[in-house]
Order: structure tokens, then C-alpha cells, then sequence
């Protein structure tokens, strides 16, 4: 039986950061985004050099979730950079990564890491788009779909040379762990990871309303929340 680490515990663990930036269309709208968050035991994170970027470190593991819905920066000063949706495809891998203040989900895989012995874990989402309500989400990935193209999703055949260098980590074997959900909208984008991911060290908690959907980290009731790190923790295991 693993030990329940609690929010405050996690924070003294663990740091957390993120790859912010704004996708900007022809008629200047502003979409917010996310692509890597990091999260870093401290005491490790200490050992990497500034500034910090997506080849600074190799992660023991990586988690693919559905998007990183109300995800924040909070590093004082910082603005995300603009980019156009045209030309932002081969500029995303060099965004530098800045503080970021950690959520619920992100405190499991924190739980995950603290089990594991874990020192770096990446997580990136099917979609970059930051939306927290799941309903709007899906209607905004459709929007954004028909009227510009699928450079929102790292698995887009636009953002090769970035998604090679996200999934490079320290070991041939480490695992990448599945969970973005159970919503059948979400197809269209799992099933362009799982082309992807073909190749990898795939595990998670499979819906059971469909083979390529898998269980949330963080369902709202925590006996719910211990169920999922329980599962998963043995697959690992």
C-alpha cells in the first residue's frame, strides 16, 4: 500500500514548469496554449542548467492527458510569446520553460513520480489548447480544425521535429502513460498518438466504453483517485 502524499507534502517535493505561448491567427485573435509541462524533484531540478528548454533534461516518463485546461504561468514578469499559426510549428521546441503553478492532475502524477523514485516526468496533452471546461474544448478543437488545421496537437504531422525531441527520455524502456479521458470526441486526436506511439512503452487504465480511450489521473472523488494510482502503480510495478 502506497502512502497518500497530500498537496503541501508534494509542493516540498517536487517543482513544476511550463511551456506557455499564444497562437495568433490572421485576425489577431489570441489562442492560449501550452505544449511541455515539466515537473522536477528539487533537488534534481537544482543540477539543471539555465535557461531551462525541452533539452535540458530527459524524463523518466512521460504522460499524455487530454489538454491543459486552466494550466497558468506564474513566473512574475513573463508574457507568452506570440506566434502565428503558420509559422509556429518549428519554433515550439525552443520555447523556454517558466514557473508554473501545479493542479490537482499534476499532484497524482506527483504521487506516481514520489512512488517510482521518479526525478523528471513530462506531460503533453493531445491538444494544446488551454480550456478547462471539457464541452467548449471539444467545440473549440473543432473550430480550430476546419478553420485553420491541426497544428494545436503535437501528434500533427507539422510538428515532427518537436514531437521526436518531447519523446526522447532516459531510458529505451520508460514508459508513457495514457490518460486522457473517456470521451468518445477525443477519438480523432487518440488516434492520431496512438499512430505515434505505436513504437513505445504504452500503459494506462482503458476505458471500459472503448479500447483507445483511457481513464483521467484525477477522477473528482478521491476514493476514485487512489483507485487510479492503485491501478496504475501495478502495471508499472
Amino acid at each position: 500500500m502506497f502512502k497518500f502524499l497530500y498537496a503541501e507534502e508534494l509542493k516540498d517535493i517536487f517543482t513544476v514548469y511550463g511551456s506557455y505561448y499564444d497562437l495568433i491567427s490572421e485576425g489577431e485573435e489570441k489562442i492560449k496554449c501550452r505544449n511541455i509541462l515539466e515537473i522536477f524533484r528539487r533537488g534534481y531540478f537544482k543540477s539543471i542548467p539555465e535557461p531551462l528548454t525541452l533539452s535540458s533534461s530527459e524524463p523518466d516518463s512521460i504522460f499524455v492527458m487530454m489538454n491543459p485546461g486552466s494550466s497558468e504561468p506564474r513566473q512574475f514578469g513573463f508574457r507568452e510569446p506570440g506566434l502565428s499559426i503558420k509559422e509556429a510549428p518549428p519554433l515550439l521546441a525552443s520555447l523556454e520553460m517558466v514557473f508554473a503553478k501545479p493542479d490537482v492532475t499534476q499532484y497524482q502524477v506527483m504521487r506516481i513520480m514520489a512512488e517510482m523514485g521518479w526525478n523528471h516526468v513530462r506531460i503533453v496533452n493531445l491538444s494544446d489548447l488551454r480550456e478547462p471546461k471539457s464541452l467548449k474544448f471539444f467545440k473549440r478543437v473543432k473550430e480550430f480544425e476546419i478553420n485553420f488545421n491541426d497544428v494545436h496537437t503535437i501528434f500533427s504531422g507539422t510538428r515532427k521535429k518537436e514531437r521526436e525531441k518531447v519523446f526522447q527520455m532516459c531510458k529505451k524502456d520508460s514508459p508513457v502513460i495514457l490518460g486522457w479521458g473517456r470521451d468518445k470526441s477525443l477519438l480523432p486526436l487518440a488516434e492520431k498518438a496512438l499512430k505515434f506511439l505505436e513504437d513505445f512503452r504504452t500503459s494506462g487504465i482503458v476505458s471500459p466504453g472503448h479500447p483507445k480511450l483511457y481513464s483521467h489521473p484525477s477522477p473528482n472523488i478521491q476514493t476514485a483517485k487512489i483507485k487510479w494510482l492503485e491501478d496504475i502503480l501495478n502495471k508499472l510495478n
